[in-house]
């Protein structure tokens, strides 16, 4: 008797190819609209931002630029890590996404106290425990 054929093992895809870019080392000249116009000769470009120093209101020279699709943005980085922009060379990488957070673990139930024993209340105030520390020991003869 023949066996029937295995399914075909799924292949893991991750659930979003990563689509979205990192860009450092540019130069304060720059503005989004800069970067939009530069990084979609690759593609649509969905969004691009620039971050801020809230201290100075300048760029700090880094930003982000998010593709439509993960070859658009294959294509951008492959093109762009190292070219020169405003006669600065800049640095492009993917943005990993988080990690998904580890699942909860369950705390064991709460320990039951025999009905049988029963722990007395909690001592208070600082003084010693009764049958310690009170004097020497007797003297035997």
């Amino acid at each position: 008797a023949k066996r029937s054929p295995s399914p075909p093992a799924k292949a893991k895809r991750s659930p979003s190819p990563l689509t979205k870019l990192f860009v450092e080392n540019l130069t304060r000249n720059i503005e989004e609209e800069h970067l939009t116009e530069i990084f979609s000769t690759f593609g649509t470009v969905k969004n691009a931002v620039l971050q801020f120093d809230a201290r100075v209101s300048l760029p700090r020279g880094t930003g982000h630029v998010d593709y439509e699709k993960h070859e658009e943005a294959e294509e951008a980085l492959a093109a762009m890590d190292g070219a020169q922009v405003d006669g600065q060379t800049i640095a492009v990488r993917f943005i990993q996404p988080p990690p998904p957070p580890p699942p909860e673990r369950k705390s064991p139930p709460p320990r039951r106290q025999s009905p049988l024993r029963r722990r007395s209340p909690p001592r208070r105030g600082g003084s010693p425990p009764r049958n310690m520390n009170r004097g020497p020991p007797a003297r035997r003869f």
